[in-house]
Protein backbone atom coordinates (compact mmCIF):
# COMPACT_ATOMS: atom_id res chain seq x y z
CA UNK A 1 0.00 0.00 0.00
CA UNK A 2 2.96 2.44 0.55
CA UNK A 3 4.28 1.57 -2.27
CA UNK A 4 1.32 2.46 -4.40
CA UNK A 5 1.08 6.10 -2.37
CA UNK A 6 4.49 6.65 -3.25
CA UNK A 7 4.07 5.63 -6.89
CA UNK A 8 0.79 8.00 -7.42
CA UNK A 9 2.67 10.85 -4.95
CA UNK A 10 5.43 11.04 -7.38
CA UNK A 11 2.89 10.68 -10.98
CA UNK A 12 1.15 13.77 -9.15
CA UNK A 13 4.37 15.74 -8.93
CA UNK A 14 5.34 14.79 -12.31
CA UNK A 15 2.21 15.93 -13.94
CA UNK A 16 1.53 18.72 -11.83
CA UNK A 17 4.99 19.99 -12.64
CA UNK A 18 4.34 19.68 -16.13
CA UNK A 19 1.30 21.53 -16.27
CA UNK A 20 2.69 24.51 -14.01
CA UNK A 21 5.80 24.87 -16.61
CA UNK A 22 4.03 24.08 -20.20
CA UNK A 23 2.01 26.87 -19.85
CA UNK A 24 4.84 29.29 -20.02
CA UNK A 25 6.93 28.02 -22.52
CA UNK A 26 8.38 28.87 -24.88
CA UNK A 27 8.95 32.39 -23.01
CA UNK A 28 12.01 32.97 -25.29
CA UNK A 29 12.00 33.50 -29.12
CA UNK A 30 12.28 29.98 -30.91
CA UNK A 31 14.75 29.80 -33.77
CA UNK A 32 14.27 27.77 -36.41
CA UNK A 33 18.48 26.77 -38.93
CA UNK A 34 17.28 25.22 -41.98
CA UNK A 35 19.88 23.82 -44.29
CA UNK A 36 18.44 25.51 -47.45
CA UNK A 37 17.71 28.91 -48.70
CA UNK A 38 14.35 30.96 -47.71
CA UNK A 39 12.09 30.19 -50.22
CA UNK A 40 12.53 26.74 -50.91
CA UNK A 41 10.47 23.42 -49.48
CA UNK A 42 12.51 23.02 -46.54
CA UNK A 43 11.99 26.51 -45.89
CA UNK A 44 7.84 26.95 -46.46
CA UNK A 45 7.16 23.59 -44.38
CA UNK A 46 9.43 24.48 -41.63
CA UNK A 47 7.42 27.95 -41.57
CA UNK A 48 4.18 25.72 -41.46
CA UNK A 49 5.54 23.27 -38.62
CA UNK A 50 6.26 26.78 -36.85
CA UNK A 51 2.87 28.18 -37.29
CA UNK A 52 1.65 24.69 -35.53
CA UNK A 53 3.91 24.95 -32.72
Amino acid sequence: MKKLFTTALAAVMLLGGTLVSASDYPNKTVEVITHAGAGGGTDVTARMMMLRA
